[in-house]
């Protein structure tokens, strides 16, 4: 189990093994989430931008409009 120290400013460094694990850098931004169970979850917050690229399409290109009537059929399937 890794632990963390509380300053007297409220400040928590986290360990480096999380930072990697999380993939983190200076400047990036984490959430914190509290669950029912009262446990917390330290999420990181992703820019949308930088999912840009990691889906290889091939050759499928959707206007909006396209892909607004797959998601209209697909979702009357439900």
């Amino acid at each position: 189990m890794l632990e963390a120290k509380i300053s007297v400013r409220s400040e928590v460094t986290l360990p480096k093994e999380i930072l990697e694990y999380m993939r983190v850098q200076p400047g990036d931004r984490i959430k914190f989430r509290v669950r029912k169970d009262g446990a917390v979850v330290i999420e990181q917050k992703i820019d949308i931008r930088s999912l840009k690229g990691m889906v290889d399409t091939g050759d499928i290109h959707l206007s909006v409009e396209e892909m607004n009537e797959v998601i209209e059929k697909e979702a009357g399937k439900l």
